[in-house]
């Protein structure tokens, strides 16, 4: 007869030994994901297997090792209790860690960073709202019973269990299995332009080599070797008084359009507004997340990292005069940034106001209020757009204006606002539609007779390369995003010259008829005979201590920041030392003054 204790004992002894499925379900769902995502388009089906599950199996085995000391000690003194709860705290602290990666992961397509959890830690509220659109349908009550269950099995193997020396025996042979298994299969490594997704937690969170600091010698030098920098300045002589948009959709991406070389056709009404108007067939994001995209088109600097960081923050880039604000504030113009999203968030809204925009909205302005909320606590693409109409329609200032609206709707896990519900497809489809009513209602009320609206994205999606879009794309696949120009600008149709993100200030800047200066890292567009830049600027997003740089045709020169031994990753571009000096004085703080910058 089984007593109440023994059943208890028992309930015990089987959510403790649940943790190995939990293992073994964690470790089996990330290798069938990276085998799913990467074996496809890198053409390299059954390759990413092995190596994702070789490289978590020594953290198995680190787990096993842990638990097996924590159910080796005696319960008879308090200090081997202590060293008991220790080492078992320790396993399942790696094996949380393992499950946030996991949820990380499937949320943002992007690995769980112990600096990314530092910097977004400080914005509770937004992150939350993130986190619990995970649990949105069709699959939303399934992973909420799962967490639970997950929570219930780790707090059991923490904290309840007396000595067990047949269970610390089977944990420690599963230990060195696993690291035995580690080691055998480990020498056959996968050699990988995305390495880093087949790396466990731990491995994908080694110290970064960005944060190394430059020197005092090789700073002065770098200095000196930028000022060489080829510099043109030209002012236009007959600028146009028009109000302008810069539309920002969030991970608006091409592989999503037919028309930007995309297999997919989630945006058609975009691609028609596209075709209609002026668009661009090389167009790239500076950065691979939101945060870069505000500072790549608002500040007109890529988003590249600060020396002595692990991450830029918005007030690295406030550049008087130099910045959309600024532009606005030299040409006699109003400026606003409209948003729905928390302009808490990594103290956007700080920034926005430390650069002086004149307006600065985000999702507590009360039209939002009573509105359903989303991600960051914003309310749908379709309230942004209609606040907008409103500000346009009741606005006293007589300037014209130069406004940044950014949406959210689109942002991971990409809720669909009209069903409510987890779907990739329909999200963009949403986002396409309403985009494209913001386009008509303009269009409706007389707006591009003297303004323009320029619509791009943020970056492009924090998801795994579509297949065929490395084949055709190479790294450039990373970066790219669709532009669109529409209104009163004379430009070309179509626009084939590789451009990026940080080159929409410069020509605005031009536009409006102030005295701007070229270097081979500014392009300007809003004009009939377009000047690209020499060099467009991608810092990368999978691999955080590498810059990109795409010159010529089709070429990309990785640079790896690290400190004074920073260096060319193979083949260098055309002057390859002022590049890397220029890439140098980008990321120090403050930026040099020394004149090669635009005025």
């Amino acid at each position: 007869m089984i007593t109440k204790n023994k059943f208890i004992r028992y309930g015990i002894y089987i959510i403790q030994w649940s943790i190995l499925l939990w293992l073994i379900f964690f470790f089996v769902a990330r290798a069938w994901k990276n085998e799913d995502n990467f074996g496809r388009y890198s053409n390299c089906v059954g390759c990413f297997w092995m190596p994702t599950v070789t490289h978590d199996s020594w953290l198995a085995a680190s787990i096993f090792l842990l638990l097996a000391l924590g159910y080796a000690f005696s319960d008879r003194w308090l200090f081997l209790r202590f060293f008991k709860f220790l080492f078992r705290l320790s396993g399942v602290l790696i094996f949380a860690v393992i499950a946030l990666d996991y949820v990380v992961d499937d949320i943002f397509q992007h690995r769980f960073l112990f600096v990314d959890f530092f910097r977004f830690s400080e914005d509770v509220k937004a992150s939350l709202s993130v986190a619990r659109a995970w649990f949105a349908p069709p699959h939303g009550k399934y992973k909420a019973v799962a967490v639970g269950l997950f929570a219930v099995s780790i707090i059991t193997v923490c904290c309840f269990g007396k000595q067990q020396k047949k269970t610390a025996t089977a944990l420690a042979v599963l230990s060195i299995i696993c690291f035995s298994a580690s080691f055998v299969m480990g020498q056959f490594p996968v050699r990988y332009i995305h390495e880093n997704v087949v790396r466990n937690v731990f491995e994908a969170n080694r110290s970064a080599s960005r944060a190394q600091k430059i020197s005092e010698p090789l700073r002065h030098e770098a200095i000196k070797k930028a000022g060489d920098i080829s510099k043109t300045c030209r002012q236009n002589d007959s600028p146009g008084k028009v109000n302008i948009i810069v539309l920002l959709l969030e991970s608006w991406s091409s592989w999503q359009s037919k028309l930007f070389g995309g297999n997919e056709d989630w945006t058609p009404q975009l691609d028609k507004i596209a075709r209609e108007n002026h668009y661009f067939t090389r167009f790239y994001a500076n950065g691979y997340m939101t945060s870069g995209g505000e500072i790549s088109v608002v500040s007109g600097t890529p988003p590249l990292p600060v020396e002595n960081k692990f991450y830029p923050g918005f007030s690295d880039f406030e550049q008087e005069d130099l910045d959309i604000p600024g532009i606005a504030r030299r040409a006699n113009y109003e400026s606003a940034f409209i948003t729905t999203s928390d302009l808490s968030f990594l103290s956007l809204g700080n920034w926005l106001n430390n650069i002086r925009f004149e307006t600065v909205e985000g999702s507590r302005h009360p039209f939002y209020e009573g509105m359903k909320r989303w991600q960051f606590d914003a309310p749908e693409d379709s309230a942004l757009y209609a606040r907008f109409l409103q500000w346009q329609e009741t606005r006293k200032d007589e300037r014209p204006f130069v406004a940044v609206m950014l949406t959210v709707s689109s942002h991971p896990p990409f809720i669909d606002p009209t069903t409510g519900e987890n779907n990739f497809e329909g999200t963009f489809r949403y986002v396409d539609a309403q985009a494209a009513y913001f386009y008509e209602e303009l269009k409706r009320r007389g707006f591009f007779e003297d303004g323009i609206l320029i619509m791009t994205s943020d970056h492009r999606t924090m998801t795994p390369l579509r297949p065929g879009e490395y084949e055709t794309y190479g790294d450039h696949a990373f970066a790219r995003v669709p532009m669109v120009v529409v209104g009163n600008v004379d430009m070309p149709k179509v626009v084939t010259d590789a451009f990026q993100q940080s080159d929409i200030a410069p020509s605005i800047a031009e536009l409006l008829g102030l005295e701007t200066c070229r270097t081979p890292f500014i392009g300007s567009f809003l004009k009939e005979n377009p000047d690209p830049p020499k060099y467009v600027v991608h810092s990368r997003g999978d691999d955080r201590d590498r810059v990109d740089i795409y010159y010529g045709e089709n070429e990309v020169a990785a640079f790896r920041m690290d400190g004074d031994a920073s260096r060319w990753m193979g083949k260098p571009p055309p002057d390859a030392d002022l590049v890397a000096a220029w890439i140098a004085t980008q990321r120090m703080r403050p930026r040099p003054t020394d004149g090669f910058a635009p005025k």
